[in-house]
């Protein structure tokens, strides 16, 4: 043992050891909280992707010319990841992936990092090889690209399951990119950088016009709905997009469409409390389910059950419209908009406080004969978990005693009006013309002039966004001029729904100038074919991503949209006179709906059903008949036939007809392949398309 004045040492040298280490962890359990330095290259509390990135040790900069010239003056490949906040794996990729050591080294080292927010640039959704992710059901919610300064994909990171993802899986990938980058550079790579989108997007819009087997693609959705309905553990991915569901119901198909709708009425992704649809589950149980919500995917659930409501008068289906109505209107609506994305927080059991309900509220607001009521409704255990979603048990039983079932679930609702919901960050012109117009639909065919007064205020916000004829794609960048071909086509539908709803020929005229402006904005390089948006400068800003979406996510694609817009546009357009349109816009959109059927007919099928809204789309021009009435009672006898031929466009004829209309009697007039029949009483126009 020492002695002396050196003794006093080894007690100071240990304390001081010991604060260090108690620094270091300290400053280890800290560091996560403390922004990182290359972050600053991101502007601050915009898009909630990219702001999901800030405390990684990660370099990730904005899609922009200067990120390409960085990777031409390193001398490296750029790593482009596309992701939405809102989606499970991108959030399991920033949480897990991105924040692993290894992970973070070789990025910092090899690459030069952009991140992309689908929120913002929603053309990036349907970026690089469309059809082969759609066939492969890989997530369009996320996906990366690396990419070689010149602007040339070599690689591709595409996913389903965020359970196979993990940080070696991802090294892995890392290293044989930076190898092929290499390879390339020495003329020594069997990729060629950009064959593949090239190829793709040759086939996609430059394919042999064909008109397409519609009858065999109703077959398939048949066999699939079966199928379907025999299965125990599907995956979420593979339970019916709302497309889907549609195009058998406007083919008539009504029993298998039920199936379908039934089947998601009875997952828990049907948001009973709330209303609407929560966005997607991961697990074959479908027991784990992202608590967040689309309001595309809101939108189009409310249309498709009111359709299903018409077809059948199940007033669950009823139910639950009126319910997605007020989601979208009340819950997520702010200043004017339908907001795109509501998030909720989750436990780590992946439970939702807001979208969930716990036994303690059940108990302080239901009786104990009502909790019996409830589970008799809902498969609920507070045994289980102290916090559940409600799932439905069975769609008959609630069918047949919709009154005691609706009173059992507004007592519950006032629990949920107090909890906290978080938005995304962009007031999209996309998104809320999307649900505005399916909003104006959904009033008119149930005749609730609330329904339709609340619809019109959130539509008379849509003009801020309105720049003459063209559409910029949110407020936040008004100055910034960016503008996809699907914002103009959401404007121009919801302008279209307020002509059919009230006979607006102001609605009318402004709705066909934008749709003929995006015609001629958004032109592709051939007949058909439109651009999903415009290409920017530099010349090697990515390649390949033009092409109008073919591929269905939440709702219609953009092809789908314009095939659909131009044929109805075009055909009301063929009756009225308007001032400051052409008398040619008619002809032109309708001959675009017919030839942009038959060029993307082959890439549709080889899609599959993720192209389902094509097919809506192809059926309602080359096989579903309209009804157009002429008279001075046109409004109110269409708006009294669009419920009974819900999945018929039923549309009056008003203002300054055109002679042929013009010398026609009063009535109703069937339009079929060419023909048109009438007049007809509403009764008779039943008789011939109300089966």
């Amino acid at each position: 043992m020492r002695k002396g004045p050196q003794k006093s040492l080894f007690p100071a040298s240990v304390l001081t050891i010991t604060t260090l280490v108690i620094v270091t962890f300290i400053t280890q359990g800290l560091r996560s909280l403390v922004p990182r330095v290359g972050a600053s290259t991101m502007r601050v509390g915009t898009e909630d992707f990219l702001r999901a990135s800030q405390n990684q040790d990660i370099d990730w900069r904005e899609l922009s010319p200067e990120a390409f010239q960085e990777a031409k003056l390193r001398d490296r490949p750029l790593l482009v990841v596309c992701g939405d906040a809102m989606d499970m794996v991108a959030q399991h990729m920033d949480k897990t992936i991105f924040s692993d050591r290894e992970v973070c080294a070789w990025l910092r080292s090899s690459f030069v990092c952009v991140r992309v927010d689908l929120a913002k640039n929603p053309e990036w959704r349907d970026i690089y090889l469309q059809m082969d992710r759609a066939r492969g059901h890989y997530n369009p919610n996320w996906h990366a690209w690396m990419i070689h300064p010149n602007g040339r994909t070599f690689s591709r990171l595409l996913v389903n399951q965020r359970e196979a993802l993990n940080a070696r899986w991802f090294v892995n990938l890392l290293r044989s990119g930076v190898q092929t980058f290499r390879d390339l550079q020495r003329g020594e790579s069997k990729t060629v950088a950009g064959e593949a989108q090239a190829q793709n997007k040759e086939f996609l819009q430059n394919s042999p016009p064909a008109d397409p087997d519609l009858g065999g693609y109703g077959d398939y959705l048949l066999d699939y709905a079966t199928s379907t309905m025999r299965a125990v553990g599907r995956p979420a991915q593979v339970l019916p997009p709302t497309q889907q569901i549609l195009f058998l119901f406007l083919a008539g198909r009504t029993d298998e469409a039920t199936q379908l709708l039934d089947r998601l009425l009875s997952s828990p992704l049907t948001d009973w409390v709330d209303g609407g649809i929560f966005q997607q589950a991961m697990d074959f149980g479908l027991t784990r389910v992202a608590f967040q919500k689309s309001a595309l995917r809101v939108a189009d659930f409310m249309h498709l059950s009111s359709i299903a409501y018409f077809r059948t008068r199940n007033p669950l289906y009823k139910y639950v419209a009126e319910q997605a109505f007020d989601c979208l209107s009340g819950r997520m609506e702010q200043s004017g908009f339908v907001r795109g994305t509501q998030f909720s927080d989750t436990d780590e059991h992946g439970r939702s406080a807001v979208y969930s309900m716990t036994f303690r509220e059940i108990r302080e607001t239901l009786t104990p004969t009502e909790r019996d009521i409830l589970t008799k409704y809902f498969r609920y255990d507070p045994t289980i978990f102290p916090q559940q979603s409600l799932v439905l048990r069975d769609v008959k039983i609630a069918e047949a005693n919709i009154d005691e079932f609706t009173r059992i679930l507004a007592k519950l609702r006032p629990v949920k009006r107090g909890k906290v919901r978080t938005f995304g960050a962009e007031l999209q012109a996309d998104v809320s013309g999307v649900a505005v117009a399916r909003m104006l639909r959904v009033a008119r065919a149930f005749g609730d002039a609330e329904m339709a007064q609340r619809a019109n205020e959130l539509q008379a916000n849509l003009s801020s966004l309105v720049v003459g004829n063209s559409v910029l794609h949110s407020l936040r960048i008004l100055n910034e001029g960016h503008a996809t071909l699907k914002d103009s086509l959401a404007i121009a539908d919801s302008y279209l729904e307020q002509y059919l709803l009230a006979g607006s020929l102001d609605s009318l005229r402004a709705g066909a100038l934008i749709l003929a402006n995006a015609m001629s904005e958004f032109e592709g390089p051939r007949a058909g074919v439109l651009l999903n948006w415009k290409p920017r400068d530099p010349e090697n800003w990515p390649l390949d991503i033009g092409i109008a979406g073919l591929v269905d996510s939440f709702g219609e694609s953009s092809a789908s949209m314009a095939i659909r817009l131009a044929h109805h546009y075009g055909t009301i357009l063929d009756g009225i006179t308007l001032d400051d349109v052409s008398a040619d816009l008619a002809g032109s959109l309708r001959e675009f709906a017919k030839t942009s059927i038959r060029v993307y007919g082959t890439p549709a099928t080889r899609v599959g059903w993720n192209a389902a809204g094509y097919f809506c789309s192809s059926w309602r021009v080359s096989r579903s008949p309209m009804v157009l009435v002429k008279g001075v009672t046109a409004i109110s006898t269409a708006n009294g036939l669009a419920p009974r031929l819900a999945h018929r466009f039923v549309g009056p004829l008003i203002g300054e007809l055109k002679p042929e209309w013009a010398a026609k009697p009063d009535g109703c007039y069937i339009l079929r392949e060419g023909t048109v029949t009438g007049p007809l009483s509403p009764d008779e126009v039943m008789t011939m398309e109300g089966g």
